[in-house]
């Protein structure tokens, strides 16, 4: 699990957990003064001699408070290349819908795998559709640097300067020269536990793995890592031979729009995280308020 709590940022929080481990499916939750997004992610890999194709499952779904317009849109696949010779680098591809649930408006986009000399690296095309399938607006650009609208689409809706792209990609914040592992600020910022009281017993920054593996010494993560590994396995056989079936704790398993299986946020978690603040605001010892060594998962 992961959690984070932003007040000062919009009233931003996020919180995710794995909500199944075969095969692996995280689901997400975030939300802010602007926006509610609801995200389910499994993956498959394939592995060959020079790359990595991985293919994501599931959707994202956002709903803007102030319009009420809700979102969706699915995922497209990725590859790493030259992870063992070569300059690696990373290339998405394939088609994506985003659909306005509320509207029935459309983003139909294509983004073109890279070839083997670098033909069509980074290029996305597509046009955005009205509710009867006319073509509003054309866009072409790069995923990485910027999206515009191409010259010979339609009329947009509102007012859109074609001289000036929709989309431009801002630079992260770079990595601190002394901060560890080449990780920008904001990164770094969400390792850091300000008071673990208020956070599940399951959040992912209290494994003992990750605790050690920040002080650099590999070799006792790694077997951290696998102490932590088959005492899941253990729990899991006690559970199958007890008859007892998983089941995630702050989300559950209901379908979407389109009947297909999605993870919905149940508001547990905040409701806890608000009784936490009451009671150590009121000096009150909380049961469950300080985890566990090596906590186990919910």
């Amino acid at each position: 699990m992961f959690v984070s709590d932003e007040p000062d940022a919009a009233n931003f929080r996020f919180i995710a957990e794995q909500v199944s481990h075969h095969p692996p499916v995280s689901a997400m939750m975030a939300e802010s003064a602007h926006f509610v997004m609801l995200r389910n992610q499994g993956i498959t890999t394939k592995l060959s001699v020079n790359s990595l194709d991985v293919s994501p499952t599931g959707n994202v779904q956002v709903t803007l408070k102030k319009s009420g317009n809700n979102f969706r849109w699915n995922y497209i696949r990725a590859s790493v290349n030259n992870i063992i010779f070569g300059k690696t680098y990373v290339d998405q591809f394939g088609d994506m819908e985003l659909v306005c649930t509320t509207t029935g408006e459309k983003a139909l986009l294509s983004f073109t795998q890279c070839s083997l000399f670098g033909r069509g690296q980074y290029e996305v095309k597509g046009s955005i559709v009205d509710s009867r399938g006319k073509i509003r607006i054309k866009l072409q650009g790069k995923w990485n640097s910027s999206i515009s609208m191409i010259e010979d689409g339609q009329l947009p809706w509102g007012d859109i300067d074609i001289k000036k792209p929709l989309w431009t990609h801002v630079e992260a914040e770079p990595s601190s020269p002394n901060g560890k592992f080449n990780l920008p600020p904001f990164a770094q910022k969400l390792n850091e536990i300000k008071d673990k009281r208020l956070l599940p017993a399951t959040d992912s920054r209290m494994r003992n793995d990750r605790l050690v593996l920040e002080t650099g010494d590999t070799d006792a993560a790694q077997k951290a890592k696998n102490d932590f590994e088959n005492e899941q396995r253990q729990l899991r056989r006690q559970r199958e031979t007890q008859g007892i079936h998983w089941q995630p704790k702050y989300f559950e398993k209901a379908a979407d729009q389109d009947g297909e299986e999605f993870y919905k946020f149940r508001p547990l978690y905040w409701k806890e995280r608000t009784q936490r603040h009451t009671a150590l605001a009121s000096n009150i010892t909380i049961a469950d308020s300080i985890p566990p060594k090596r906590p186990s998962f919910v």
